[in-house]
């Protein structure tokens, strides 16, 4: 969920601008003091006046437009702090004979920085505005610094008031509320900590514990110890840390934890013969199955460097779990590094012999049921630790997680709409842009969104159909990227309109009744991957993505007439064939439909059947072979490049070269006259082929069946059939010198 949206992944900054940051305000008050507002591409903004000396130190004031924080920061080159340190400081006004000041809350970010945190707007400008000059009275006799006005402080508060009130409609957080309230578990500011519910504490919380911030339970109650870790976070983020949440650090602990679990393969242990309930990573731990020493079962990583094991002991002495204990913590000469014993349970970490664990164990009765974890891997050690208190958080030993209910997280998905739009309150209205145009659409540098030409939004009643009879429609969101090589994919995506240009999910757009809008959204993600987010209601297309099948496709264009134009056209079709897949996931889940045997086989299963499907649209039976010809290209060249490992079968996706013949007997079972090449020409084995008819037959009316409920009033069921009709094009290949050459006429399958 990963998403990687820059808005998200903002930090503070202190000292000179960015070279891709946008400065939208700039006077000088004074000789002394530059006023400027500048936005960030991460998706900070503030207006603030700066003064610099000749040696290089500095002072700045902030305003902030997302949250309305008022702070500071100095740089002294005099200075020599320790950098975890901060206190309290004084700052004195001179006016004349008179000295006016109060102390304030610093927080040291460098042994030559200071942050000075939560000015109070009123009394801060009510002593400088007529102020010459003011004073730092640093503690720890380290040097005071000394900062003038040419003739007061107003000027400078007025050129930021006036950055402020010219700009804040542009920026502005949708969360602020307008009396100005705590909330009631301790927040301030923009009281977002409120608005959020128990899942979604608990996924800021668990982004706290895979960053290393926290290693305290995800419960979704923010006590001290999630006070401390966001206090720490925000140290590092170089945002004054004052232990609140505000928008900004919502969004992106949320994000980074959907990212990170996505990345990790985070699930529940399902099938466990313990009756334990808990979860784990499966894309690290995939070896499943052998039986423990300890009445429960054992699942390692492929390199045997890290391992879980679940334990059941049924019939255990009263002091058994004394037994267990003193046996797991004396192993490898282990140096304990966390302990917690309860009547009943305990939790134990340590590490010895280049080895690490962290066990947890509760006896009720005579049955002791726990899990034991180790990894001896120095390199990544620090995110198995970080995986290790995490997964103790979803670790219920005797029954299920006490917060029942599907995870829901509203405030953070309406957090991602509102980066997308650059921060800016959209007041429930739809952008509804023409797919095929650029409208209205938002500037790139803050990410575009779109919608197909007619939606309507949402309606305010609560309801799953709009006027028009149709279901929710389909948001679509292009996030400009970090990385200045993924720029062009960025361009690529959102001026081509991508999303909105595949004709399967314009069809799907609106057909549905689905509970939540579904999101398509292209973001850098630091990966290579394209994958559907529950939590988010998010079909997420990586621009690594993008970026690796022109990798591939060039690499295939060799020879050919028009390489340039193959290498698009081999990108378009693979995103096509990914995107589809994903949205069979998302129907999945949205739509509640059952998938019998492997899922990812399921919606493979669907891409292909919707790629072959006439919709009515203009696009021919040999274009749409030409598609299906180069996504399956796709799983052809990965499964040639190297040999499956023992892991690659305990996968949740089937191995690539079946992936590969999966598609193509589909498309021969529905269409055996325009795909009678790929078995004339070996491509498809006879053998396979005999069965393809009955078998594509089945999986387009299991479909069928499973999606008409769901049909949204405007559309009255409709009756398909599972076969094919006549060749509308099926002329003879000329002699190509690559064989994926195409001549945009001719079945590319055709003998």
């Amino acid at each position: 969920m990963r998403l990687a949206i820059a808005f998200l992944l903002s930090t503070f900054w202190i000292g000179s601008v960015h070279a891709k940051d946008v400065i939208f305000y700039e006077q000088h008050p004074d000789k002394f003091w530059a006023v400027k507002g500048v936005a960030r591409d991460s998706g900070q903004v503030t207006c603030y006046g700066e003064a610099s000396m000749k040696d290089g130190s500095y002072v700045e004031i902030h305003r902030s437009l997302i949250d309305g924080e008022l702070w500071g920061a100095v740089h002294n080159i005099l200075w020599e702090m320790n950098p975890t340190g901060g206190g309290t400081l004084r700052l004195n006004f001179y006016s004349g004979n008179n000295v006016n000041g109060g102390d304030f809350r610093y927080q040291v970010r460098d042994k030559n920085t200071i942050l000075i945190l939560s000015l109070d707007e009123k009394s801060f400008g009510e002593v400088s505005r007529n102020a010459s000059h003011f004073t730092l009275v640093m503690p720890d006799n380290l040097k005071n610094i000394t900062f003038s006005f040419e003739r007061t402080g107003g000027p400078l508060l007025a050129a930021i008031t006036e950055c402020v009130e010219q700009n804040s409609k542009n920026y502005q957080n949708p969360y602020k509320k307008q009396n100005g309230t705590s909330g009631a578990d301790g927040s301030a500011g923009d009281n977002i900590e409120a608005r959020l519910n128990v899942w979604e504490k608990r996924l800021i919380q668990e982004g706290l514990i895979l960053l290393g911030y926290y290693n305290g339970f995800a419960e979704g109650s923010f006590g001290k110890g999630t006070r401390e870790a966001i206090t720490k976070f925000q140290a590092e983020k170089n945002r004054p840390a004052t232990g609140n949440l505000t928008a900004v650090d919502a969004a992106t602990l949320g994000v980074t934890a959907l990212q990170l679990q996505d990345k990790l393969g985070w699930r529940p242990l399902d099938n466990s013969k313990t009756g334990i309930s808990m979860s784990y990573p499966s894309a690290l731990l995939t070896k499943r199955g052998s039986k423990s020493e300890l009445g429960g079962e054992t699942i390692e990583a492929p390199s045997g460097k890290l391992s879980l094991m679940t334990i059941q002991v049924p019939q255990a002495a009263p002091n058994g779990l004394d037994i267990l204990y003193r046996s797991v913590s004396e192993r490898f000469n282990a140096r304990i590094t966390y302990s917690l014993r309860r009547p009943g349970s305990f939790i134990v970490s340590g590490t010895g012999n280049g080895q690490s664990f962290y066990s947890r164990a509760e006896q009720r009765g005579n049955e002791i049921r726990g899990y034991d974890l180790i990894w001896r891997d120095e390199e990544n050690a620090k995110i198995y630790s970080n995986i290790s208190v995490l997964t103790s958080s979803y670790f219920y030993p005797f029954g299920g997680d006490p917060a029942q209910g599907k995870p829901t997280y509203p405030v953070l998905a309406e957090l991602i709409k509102i980066a997308t739009k650059g921060g800016s309150e959209d007041n429930g209205k739809s952008s509804n842009q023409s797919s095929g145009s650029g409208g209205n659409a938002d500037n790139e540098e803050k990410g575009i969104t779109e919608q197909s030409q007619g939606a309507l939004p949402p309606p305010t009643d609560g309801s799953l159909v709009t006027s028009d009879g149709m279901g929710l429609r389909f948001v679509f969101r292009y996030m400009p990227p970090d990385n200045p090589d993924l720029q062009y994919a960025f361009k690529w995506a959102a001026k081509s309109h991508l999303f909105s240009s595949i004709p399967e999910i314009r069809l799907l757009d609106g057909t549905l009744v689905l509970p939540r809008q579904l999101n398509y959204v292209a973001a850098q993600c630091g990966a290579v991957n394209a994958f559907y987010s529950p939590k988010l209601s998010a079909v997420v297309l990586c621009y690594e993505m993008i970026a690796s099948l022109e990798k591939m496709g060039k690499a295939l264009s060799k020879g050919m007439s028009d390489p340039d134009a193959f290498v698009d056209e081999f990108v378009r079709d693979n995103v096509r064939f990914f995107l589809l897949h994903e949205t069979g996931h998302a129907l999945i889940d949205l739509a509640e439909l059952p998938a019998v045997g492997r899922e990812e086989d399921s919606v493979d299963q669907l891409a292909t059947v919707l790629l072959l499907t006439k919709f009515g649209d203009d696009e021919s039976k040999n274009a749409k072979a030409r598609v299906l010809q180069l996504a399956s290209t796709w799983f052809k060249v990965n499964s040639s490049q190297s040999s499956p490992d023992l892991a690659a079968f305990a996968d949740e996706h089937s191995l690539d070269a079946q992936r590969y013949y999966n598609m193509l007997c589909i498309a021969y079972g529905l269409d055996k006259q325009q795909y009678s090449g790929l078995v004339s020409k070996g491509m498809l084995p006879q053998a396979r082929a005999e069965r393809c008819e009955n078998e594509a037959a089945k999986i387009k009316r299991s479909w069928l069946t499973l999606v008409l409920p769901h049909l949204a009033p405007r559309f009255a069921p409709k009756t398909a059939s599972a076969g094919g009709t006549s060749n509308d094009g099926g002329s003879s290949s000329p002699k190509e010198k690559n064989p994926l050459e195409w001549d945009k006429k001719s079945n590319p399958f055709g003998d």
